[in-house]
């Protein structure tokens, strides 16, 4: 390739400097042969290995992005609304009424399955701890909100996950990072500032 584009530059050279009148014309040199265009046009023209594919399409946005977008803002709603109903009622009755609103979410679901409620033997008492275990936080989140500032409660039990994170870590075996080590320790820091 190096010595076609020498030829043709040496070419051009003598054309454009009057040197192909001045002296008898080379045949090798004179004008660039067939050939020599042939290759170059080859080298010219991009081969499918020398095409670029195309860049990827931008992903589509996935599906459970917007739903943890949609709890997030939910709970949100969530963590502020009960401090509204707990200036006229007292923790035990805000937590009925919430059982109560989940019971009105349950029927609807449970016909949507036509009753065909999945069992498992093992996964159906790990509910009903997940139950009991909802409902006293609940209690507890909703006692803390009646007797305290809704911005240090609803930050400080936001910091939850970091507690399914260490427990991950230690019965699921998942790794984290340097980085995600990182944020759990800024996270129990955030904690330990909210809480003094």
């Amino acid at each position: 390739m190096c010595l076609v584009l020498h030829q043709l530059f040496y070419w051009w050279w003598r054309v454009t400097n009057n040197l192909l009148e001045q002296t008898p014309p080379d045949p090798a040199i004179a004008a660039p042969p067939v050939d020599v265009m042939a290759a170059i046009t080859a080298a010219a023209m991009p081969t499918a290995s020398d095409v670029m594919p195309a860049p990827p399409a931008a992903p589509a946005t996935p599906r459970w992005l917007w739903f943890a977008v949609g709890a997030l803002v939910t709970w949100g709603f969530w963590a502020f609304l009960p401090k509204l109903a707990l200036k006229s009622m007292q923790p035990h009755s805000v937590i009925f009424y919430e059982a109560l609103g989940n019971l009105l979410i349950a029927v609807p679901v449970l016909i949507y399955l036509r009753g065909r409620v999945m069992w498992h033997r093992r996964s159906v008492p790990i509910a009903a701890v997940l139950s009991i275990m909802t409902v006293s936080a609940f209690m507890m989140y909703f006692f803390a909100l009646k007797n305290g500032p809704v911005a240090t409660i609803v930050t400080l039990t936001a910091l939850y996950p970091v507690i399914a994170v260490l427990i991950a870590r230690v019965f699921l075996g998942e790794k984290l990072n340097r980085l995600q080590w990182a944020a759990v320790c800024s996270a129990v820091c955030a904690a330990l500032l909210l809480a003094s």
